[in-house]
Formats: structure tokens, C-alpha cells, sequence
């Protein structure tokens, strides 16, 4: 039996790994989103040190997963062989095609969703390590949870056009009074979520890793869609957040 989860209930390893992991992470993607934007030429040499350092290793556990023996790549033989091929084809296709820009919409909008997603499943985990703490209300919980992401999003959509990663990049038609309305839904859920958490915390219940770690997801999609005007330098936190979860 792990001892500091039986003395710090709610955990997810340990006080050590939670530290990292819910803090210090965020922290440094954060940190490097201010740090490019403050001097613009260490964005290549911080999105290489994302790649090299962190982002091989969300490759190798993606293909660790597939291919760790012979039982997982029988399981997944159709994922290895057709789907990755296609997606190249598809990927070379529409640059070729359709233009450039294609590939990094998508990749953009994709990537949202990804991010969004995988940090939902954390949360989940973290939540169903709460067993004897209140978290909420679960859809004012899952509404908050997904609306900075979703005002993020809609407020790069409706930023005048721009390159991602020097390829063009069309964001999807966004209107002011759009990102305006989102907004104001996102403070009111925000708003409700934490007077949930206040009134756990009077009663002792309150799942304090589970909430450090979904402030941490409201800061990260705050900073990188909203805070932060060059999305280049808001994707490179976001990412080095997501990667760095891998490691």
C-alpha cells in the first residue's frame, strides 16, 4: 500500500510526483510562454527543446502502447498499417492540393480537442481518487471545465489571420459578441464551480489535488488561447504541457 496516498489521500503517486505534476509543470510551460513572447528569439531554441526533450517521449508511449509486444501490435495491427499510412497519405494529399494552410487548421482545431480531452482524463483520475471528498456538482464540474477551453479557442478563432509555425493558418469565422457571450458563461460557470469547492472545503470535503489540478488546466488554456496574443507562443506552453505529462 502506497503510505503518503493513505496519509494524503486523493493523490496520484505521491506528494513529490503531484508536486510536479499539478505545479511545477504548468509553471514552466507558462513561464516559457512569457519568456518567448518577452524576447521572440529563444522560440526556436525553446520549441526544439520542446521536441527533442518531451515531445519524443509522446511518441515512443504512443508507440509503446501499439507495439509492446507481439499480443499488442496483433490487437493493434489495423492502427499501425492502415490508419498511420493514410493519415500521411492524407496529411501530403491535402498540403499538395489544397494548400498548407489546411494542414495547420487542422492541426490547430485537432490538437485543441486532444489536449482538452487527455486533460479531462486526468482530471477523471484525480477526481476518482477523491473517494471520500465532494467535488461538485458533476455538470456544473464538466461545463466549467470545458469552458475556458472552448472561450480559448473561439478567442484565437477570432483573432485576425496569422501564420502557425510559419505556415498560413485560417482560423474558423468568430464574431466579437461570440467570444463576448462565452465569456461571460465561462465566469458565471467558473463562479459557480469554485462556490461549490468553498462549500466543500467548510464541511472538510474539499479534494484538494483534484482541484489544484483543474486550476492548474483553467491557468494553462487561459494563458495559451487567451493571454497570450501570438498563438505560436500560446501553442508552445500548451504543448510543453501536454508533452510533459508523458514524461
Amino acid at each position: 500500500m502506497n503510505i503518503q496516498a493513505a496519509k494524503y489521500p486523493g493523490l496520484l503517486r505521491s506528494v513529490e510526483f503531484d508536486v510536479f505534476f499539478v505545479v511545477v509543470i504548468p509553471l514552466i510551460a507558462i513561464a516559457s510562454g512569457f519568456l518567448v513572447t518577452y524576447d521572440n528569439n529563444l522560440f526556436l531554441p525553446v520549441l526544439g527543446a520542446d521536441l527533442w526533450l518531451l515531445g519524443y517521449h509522446h511518441v515512443v508511449a504512443t508507440y509503446t502502447r501499439l507495439l509492446f509486444d507481439k499480443k499488442s501490435f496483433l490487437e493493434n495491427h489495423a492502427l499501425v498499417v492502415y490508419l498511420f499510412p493514410a493519415v500521411a497519405l492524407t496529411v501530403a494529399l491535402l498540403a499538395m492540393y489544397v494548400g498548407a494552410w489546411s494542414v495547420a487548421t487542422i492541426y490547430v482545431y485537432w490538437q485543441w480537442w486532444h489536449y482538452t480531452r487527455q486533460s479531462e482524463g486526468i482530471s477523471k483520475a484525480y477526481a476518482g481518487k477523491a473517494t471520500d471528498k465532494e467535488l461538485g456538482n458533476p455538470y456544473i464540474r464538466r461545463a466549467a471545465f470545458y469552458a475556458v477551453p472552448v472561450t480559448g479557442i473561439l478567442t484565437l478563432s477570432n483573432r485576425p489571420s496569422a501564420e502557425f509555425l510559419f505556415l498560413p493558418f485560417r482560423q474558423l469565422p468568430v464574431s466579437d459578441g461570440v467570444v463576448t457571450a462565452a465569456s461571460v458563461v465561462t465566469v458565471a460557470l467558473l463562479t459557480m464551480w469554485v462556490v461549490e469547492q468553498i462549500k466543500a472545503y467548510r464541511v472538510g470535503k474539499l479534494a484538494v489535488p483534484y482541484v489544484a489540478y483543474v486550476i492548474s488546466h483553467f491557468t494553462v488554456y487561459y494563458v495559451a488561447y487567451i493571454h497570450l496574443e501570438n498563438f505560436n507562443y500560446g501553442w508552445l506552453a500548451v504543448n510543453i504541457w501536454h508533452n510533459a505529462q508523458y514524461v
